[in-house]
């Protein structure tokens, strides 16, 4: 369901750039109208079967009439210090990227109606790729953005999700602005209905790779707080709202019953380590639990994980490793990578070609 939103301003370059913005991000929730005179509106207005669910209005072309009318809720648009006689609505700054205006208006909306439920569009089916390794600074985290880049490249919408307790998303984006995923633990607490609603006013897209994430939490302790429930609903919204083909997790390095519920959550994993002797000891040790938990629970199957060997060096030879008779794919070492940011690593080619290689056949 989307929500029908009018925005009234004399602006008409600001009113195009606007329209041209959310109709290329939010067109899976909101219409949109645009209105550079009030006589326009209330031709609208007189139409017994047209809704305006949020008016966004400069506050000069604001009339006591239009509170009177039928609509949801009323949204000034400022350029400037608010008008004492309309100090009593909510209001947005104008001049603003658009990613935070979207926000501002997604979230006065949820404040103003926490309980309403807003059902998703339909879509094609969603693909969870959970990505894990029991190995610390194994690259992991390297290779979900670039598998998220590289699903992006081939135009799928693509949703990264950090669940790691200390993120290291900082090195791939460059907007940490606005909200958090923290502010979206609050209401996966208080298990609001309009979740959605909140996980849009949240999320940022990053221009650069092509793909929606959560800036990292405030407080470390914020992902101690959470439950695995919690995270799990948080997954199945996304997945629910069908807004996108796939989903990548990018999991922390521990392991426990809270892990394994979330992992059973995908449709595949990526299993990443290192060529040394104790990266694949722990490996090893991971795929027995996964037969343990598979036999009693039924949670995941280790026939859905695709093994990834990163930072291999040319003494491969030999040493193939595989699960279940599915070899795994080898990453090479590449010299000062750590040291590089952004797009001069995901325009790596010898990371690029085997893992996109690779993703076409999960």
């Amino acid at each position: 369901m989307k929500l029908n939103l009018a925005i009234v301003d004399s602006d008409t370059d600001y009113l195009r750039a606007l329209e041209h913005y959310l109709m290329n991000n939010f067109s899976q929730r909101f219409h949109v109208s645009f209105f550079t005179q009030i006589e326009y509106l209330w031709e609208v207005l007189d139409k017994e079967d047209h809704r305006i669910d949020i008016l966004l209005i400069n506050p000069l072309m604001y009339t006591e009439a239009i509170e009177k009318s039928n609509i949801k809720l009323i949204i000034l648009l400022i350029e400037g210090i608010l008008s004492t006689t309309l100090d009593g609505f909510p209001y947005i700054k104008k001049y603003q990227l658009g990613n935070q205006i979207a926000a501002s208006i997604l979230n006065l909306y949820i404040e103003t109606y926490p309980n309403q439920y807003l059902k998703p569009e339909d879509k094609a089916k969603t693909t969870i790729i959970g990505v894990y390794s029991p190995v610390g600074g194994s690259g992991k985290t390297t290779i979900a953005i670039l598998a998220s880049y590289i699903h992006a490249q081939r135009g799928k919408s693509v949703f990264y999700l950090n669940l790691e307790n200390v993120p290291s998303t900082a090195v791939y984006f460059e907007d940490m602005k606005s909200q958090n995923i923290s502010n979206l633990f609050y209401y996966l607490k208080n298990k609001k209905k309009n979740i959605l609603l909140k996980i849009e006013g949240v999320r940022q897209f990053d221009t650069t790779l092509g793909i929606h994430y959560f800036p990292p939490v405030e407080r470390l302790a914020d992902f101690e707080e959470i439950s695995w429930e919690e995270i799990v609903l948080l997954v199945n919204t996304l997945k629910e709202s069908n807004q996108y083909d796939y989903i990548i997790i990018d999991f922390d390095s521990g392991i426990n019953m809270k892990k394994w519920n979330q992992i059973s959550l995908c449709n595949r994993l990526l299993l990443v380590l290192n060529q040394d002797i104790s990266s694949q000891i722990k490996g090893n040790s991971f795929i027995k639990e996964i037969d343990r938990f598979s036999a009693d629970e039924e949670l995941f199957s280790k026939d859905n994980i695709q093994l990834v060997i990163n930072k291999a060096d040319d003494t491969v030879g030999g040493t193939q490793l595989s699960i279940n008779n599915k070899k795994a794919i080898y990453l090479p070492y590449i010299n000062g990578l750590s040291k590089l940011k952004g797009s001069a690593i995901i325009n790596n080619l010898l990371l690029i070609e085997p893992l996109s290689n690779m993703l076409k056949l999960l």
